[in-house]
């Protein structure tokens, strides 16, 4: 497990695991980085991919990463969606037939409808990260902690909208 990170963006990469191992084990790193961020009052919006890339010391690069920033920069929510290619892959893999959900998320993940900026009202049938189920927190303390951290600094807040969206999240997996 390789973690890079930059400016705003973060890049964790992992090579070698089964497709299902290592979806199970970033789920595990997002949600952690989801939580920490949201107890410093940062807000994390992300997407999974999986696929070829090249990473050297400086440089990460190829199909998967252009898929996870393009999906990531698509969605308009706070939290971690797996990208298209990413969603397709899991259809393969075993479900419960009681719920659905991939038995070997562990609980990690969660179908969901992801809201798009464009175009307006639009979402994507994929699976989300499920980060509001590790949090000790309820929607009006994480706002509450958002809101002091930003007068700290200098930071923009989310759009109401974007609020929104992590809201029904957050509801959908209570």
């Amino acid at each position: 497990l390789n973690v890079i990170g930059f400016s705003d963006t973060i890049i964790v990469s992992l090579s070698g695991d089964p497709a299902l191992s290592a979806l199970t084990l970033v789920g595990h790193q997002i949600i952690a980085a989801v939580l920490a961020g949201l107890k410093r009052g940062i807000l994390l919006r992300g997407a999974i991919s999986y696929g070829d890339y090249f990473e050297s010391d400086s440089i990460m690069m190829g199909p998967a990463v252009d898929q996870a920033h393009a999906w990531a920069e698509r969605s308009d929510w706070i939290g971690v969606m797996l990208a298209p290619n990413a969603s397709y892959l899991c259809s393969s893999f075993p479900t419960d037939p009681l719920t659905g959900e991939v038995a070997s998320f562990q609980g990690q993940y969660l179908k969901y409808q992801v809201p798009l900026k464009e175009p307006k009202g639009e979402r994507l049938d994929t699976w989300a990260v499920r980060w509001p189920d590790y949090i000790g927190l309820g929607l009006e303390e994480v706002r509450r902690r958002r809101r002091i951290h930003s007068r700290r600094r200098v930071a923009t807040p989310p759009a109401p909208r974007t609020w929104a969206s992590m809201r029904q999240h957050f509801l959908t997996c209570l």
